[in-house]
């Protein structure tokens, strides 16, 4: 029997998009591109791929803390770094 050639699946749609894990902590940018808005950390290789296809910087996102974000009565809120936090919830989802 004669192993038949690889041929790409037809119903798939290619969509060009960004790695949006590589900027956790970082201000964001909103960038106008194509018709669309994108997001993509500043000073990172996907700001860098929007700014040559020509993309528009928009707005600015940066997130501070919450002031109350450490108090719940009777529960004990315990910081973690944002590499903390996606390696425990990436570990359960995982899991």
């Amino acid at each position: 029997m004669k192993a038949k050639k690889y041929e790409a699946p037809k119903y798939e749609h290619p969509i060009d998009d960004i790695n949006w894990t590589a900027g956790v902590g970082k201000p964001a940018g909103v960038y106008w591109l194509d018709g669309r808005s994108v997001f993509a950390a500043h000073d990172s290789a996907a700001e860098a791929a929007l700014l040559e296809r020509g993309a528009i910087l928009i707005a600015t996102l940066r997130f501070d803390r919450d002031p109350l974000e450490s108090r719940h009565h009777g529960r004990v809120v315990e910081p973690l770094s944002a590499y903390a936090a996606a390696a425990l919830l990436l570990h359960s989802a995982t899991s």
